[in-house]
C-alpha cells in the first residue's frame, strides 16, 4: 500500500488489496489530482471526478464498512465536497435512480449494493477499463468496485480475531484460512463459532471443508449476470470470477 492511500485513509482496511487498489486508481487518484488543480498544481478537472460510486458484492463482504471507508477516504481529502453514503442495500431501482439523478454536483454518493443486477444500470463496456465502469438509465456516470470475499491477509486477520475470542488455539491459523478461500467473513463467523471438535484438528478441518459457503450463490448468479455484460465492463468483478473458477 503506497503512501497515498494511507494518506486518503485506506490504510484502516485489512487486506483487500484489489479494492483497495482500484478504490485508489478510479476514485481517490482522480480527486487528488483535481484538488491539485484547483490548487494551481496541473492536475485533473473536476468534472473529470466521479461524483457517484457503486460498490457491490456478496453479502458478509464488507460492502456497507468499503462504502463508509470510502466516504471517510474523500472527507478527509476534500472538505469543500459533501460525502454521502447511501448504504442502502435494499434500495429499488427506483430510490437508487432517484439518488443518483437528484444529486446536487457538489455532494459525492458512496452507493452500496448486494444485488447489483437488480439497478437500472447500462455497463458501459464501450469506455474501455477506466475509472467509470456504468451509466445511470439517465447517463450519470458511475464509477464502480466490486468488494471482493476476503483475500487471504483478511480471512487470516478475521480467523484470528474468531479465534481468540473463543479462547481456542491459533496453531491451525494457516490451515482454516487456506481451506476457507473465497468466504465471507459471516462464512468465517458462521463456521468458527458452529459446534467444531476443537480437540481434533483433523476433525475441524474437515468440518470447515465440508461448509458450504453462503457467497457460492451469489458468485454463480454474478457470473451469469457478467456473461450478459459487454466485453471489458465491471473487469474487477470478471476478474475474480476468472480466478475463482480456476482454483
Amino acid at each position: 500500500m503506497d503512501g497515498q492511500v494511507v494518506e486518503a485513509g485506506l490504510d484502516v482496511v485489512i487486506g483487500m488489496g484489489a479494492l483497495v487498489a482500484r478504490l485508489d486508481r478510479t476514485v481517490l487518484a482522480p480527486w487528488r489530482a483535481a484538488i491539485g488543480d484547483a490548487a494551481g498544481i496541473e492536475g485533473a478537472p473536476r468534472g473529470t471526478v466521479p461524483h457517484s460510486v457503486l460498490l457491490y458484492g456478496a453479502p458478509g463482504s464488507g460492502v456497507r464498512f468499503a462504502a463508509s471507508t470510502l466516504a471517510a477516504a474523500l472527507d478527509r481529502l476534500d472538505r469543500g465536497s459533501v460525502i454521502v453514503a447511501a448504504d442502502r442495500l435494499d434500495a429499488s431501482p427506483r430510490e437508487f435512480s432517484a439518488l443518483v439523478e437528484g444529486a446536487p454536483r457538489d455532494v459525492v454518493l458512496i452507493l452500496a449494493s448486494h444485488e447489483p443486477w437488480r439497478l437500472p444500470l447500462d455497463a458501459a463496456g464501450r469506455r474501455g477499463r477506466g475509472s467509470i465502469g456504468w451509466v445511470s438509465a439517465h447517463g450519470a456516470a458511475i464509477a464502480t468496485a466490486f468488494v471482493h470475499p476476503p483475500d487471504r491477509p483478511a480471512r487470516l486477520f478475521r480467523a484470528w480475531e474468531l479465534l481468540a475470542a473463543l479462547g481456542e488455539s491459533t496453531d491451525w491459523l494457516d490451515d482454516i484460512v487456506d481451506a476457507t478461500r473465497g468466504w465471507t467473513g459471516d462464512d468465517l463467523r458462521d463456521a468458527l463459532c458452529g459446534p467444531l471438535p476443537w480437540g481434533d484438528r483433523d476433525g475441524v478441518l474437515a468440518a470447515i471443508r465440508a461448509y458450504r459457503p453462503s457467497c457460492v450463490d451469489w458468485l454463480t448468479t454474478a457470473r451469469r449476470w457478467s456473461a450478459t455484460l459487454p466485453a471489458g465492463s465491471l473487469d474487477d468483478l470478471q476478474d475474480y470470477l476468472r480466478r475463482y473458477h480456476a482454483a
